[in-house]
């Protein structure tokens, strides 16, 4: 692509500052809508129940209707992957709200001198991965997020993972993230159901066992660290991921986050990010649900209690969190 790497939905009108770059031409485009690919035997299995962005371009008079991974990981011999025939979408949207991503405000972040607050956290400064390993920060942005665009998209108001949830003080406290933001689960069921040791569960997908959509929102703040790598780092004391760039979650940083990014890093670091592989394997709803509650029981709330407090470790098996080392 050309332009400014933000695709701009625009009301069915051409995207106003991008272009796509097809054979070495560059063409205007529409975006036309997002939607999830689904669990069948034309999809590529590392493909199934991801986002696809569907645009439509004019090339040598033909109208023609493309589309890629809204999260960048449609590598060139997964898209030769899908079968012939049409594909039936799944949550087409036409329109599609912002997608706001990250920690809110006040998240306790591990750092080689102990926990610090998200929001005090600076551009080259350091933090710990969950092997207390120090890791670079490459760039942080900041969201402000008005009470009236929660309103407007409820479905992105942050979501609420109780305290000791998990695993005995893990979280140590209520953590807030985004929706969309994602947490890594590992245990038996983890290796029976998924056929690997750990995995990215959004934090959404949790909201029928150990977390809570924010049902009352006032403004937030969310706060995004990119390393030079896509980590999992520690909130909270739990293992969680630091920012993978998408396409979609760009669109829904504030415009002073975006100009940030893009003054604070190269055009080809930014392009570079994009395109990275996720450090885990990541589930996508069905499955996150069904692990999640075969982990930690549905939630059954006593309309009697704070549902703060009623987060708790059902007696399975806790996740054994990696012990957090400072690397000096």
């Amino acid at each position: 692509m050309n332009g400014d790497i933000i695709l701009d939905h625009n009301g069915g009108a051409e995207d106003p500052d991008t272009t796509v770059i097809i054979n070495g031409v560059n063409y205007n485009f529409i975006v036309e809508l997002t939607g999830d690919l689904p669990v069948n035997n034309k999809v590529p299995d590392p493909l199934e129940g991801k986002q696809i962005t569907v645009i439509s371009v004019v090339i040598d008079g033909s109208y023609e209707r493309l589309f890629f991974v809204t999260d960048g990981s449609g590598t060139q011999a997964l898209m030769d992957g899908f079968g012939n025939g049409a594909i039936a979408l799944g949550s087409a949207d036409f329109s599609p709200p912002p997608v706001f991503i990250c920690f809110c405000d006040g998240t306790d972040i591990m750092t080689p001198s102990g926990p610090r607050k998200v929001e005090t956290l600076r551009v080259g400064e350091y933090v710990l991965n969950e092997s207390g390993k120090r890791k670079k920060i490459q760039w942080i942005g900041c969201t402000d997020v008005s009470s009236a665009t929660f309103k407007r998209f409820p479905d992105q108001r942050p979501i609420r993972i109780f305290a000791g949830s998990i695993a005995p003080k893990i979280p140590a406290n209520d953590l807030f993230v985004s929706p969309q933001h994602r947490v890594a689960l590992e245990g038996y069921e983890v290796e029976l159901l998924c056929g690997t040791d750990r995995v990215f569960v959004a934090a959404k997908h949790l909201t029928s066992s150990i977390a809570e959509r924010v049902e009352t929102c006032e403004a937030t703040s969310y706060y995004h660290i990119l390393l030079n790598e896509h980590d999992v780092i520690v909130s909270n004391g739990l293992a969680t991921e630091s920012l993978q760039l998408s396409k979609r979650n760009l669109d829904g940083m504030s415009q002073n986050a975006k100009v940030s990014l893009c003054k604070n890093l190269k055009d080809s670091e930014i392009v570079s990010a994009f395109k990275r592989l996720d450090t885990l394997p990541s589930l996508i709803a069905r499955e996150a649900i069904v692990l999640a509650e075969a982990m930690f029981g549905r939630l059954k709330k006593n309309s009697n209690e704070l549902s703060s407090k009623i987060g708790y470790w059902r007696g399975n098996p806790p996740i054994t969190n990696r012990g957090i080392t400072p690397a000096l």
